[in-house]
């Protein structure tokens, strides 16, 4: 296969937009996120905890602060994505497919998965996700993943 361009992909966990100083500061946030220099970028914990789970970042700030959109997954209501985990893509990448996975523990965790276009005509299968705590949950999750992509 030819290599015909090149694409930084990023993942980030934004902590709700709160930084080391504990302030919530989601301008401070996405000026990190536009930093990266990425096409595509997974972020952890872009959403509040609580249902029905707003987002953290402001959705239209996104695109005007950091030239990225967010991937929508069906049925997100005010969530920028799935448990927390969301997706923003360049402009010239276009999404094919945006998909929740939720997966198994007892906190409740999920991952976003999405099958782009880029403007090349490569695809790319990225998936964002915050696995869990313990490293039996951590590896059950990657698993219950494989068996997903797997099915496919």
């Amino acid at each position: 296969m030819q290599r015909t361009g090149t694409i930084r992909v990023a993942s980030y966990n934004v902590r709700k937009g709160m930084g080391t100083d504990r302030r919530r500061d989601p301008a401070r946030t996405l000026e990190v996120v536009s930093r990266l220099g990425a096409q595509v970028v997974a972020l952890q914990e872009a959403d509040h905890r609580l249902a029905p789970r707003p987002a953290a970042l402001p959705p239209e700030a996104i695109a005007a602060r950091t030239g990225l959109v967010p991937l929508r997954a069906p049925g997100a209501g005010p969530s920028l994505g799935h448990h927390g985990n969301a997706l923003l893509v360049a402009p010239a990448i276009r999404p094919l497919r945006v998909e929740p996975l939720s997966l198994p523990h007892l906190e409740p965790r999920g991952a976003l998965l999405a099958e782009l276009a880029l403007p090349d005509g490569q695809a790319l299968r990225v998936i964002a996700v915050h696995l869990g705590l313990l490293r039996r949950w951590r590896r059950e999750q990657l698993e219950h993943i494989a068996r997903l992509l797997a099915a496919r």
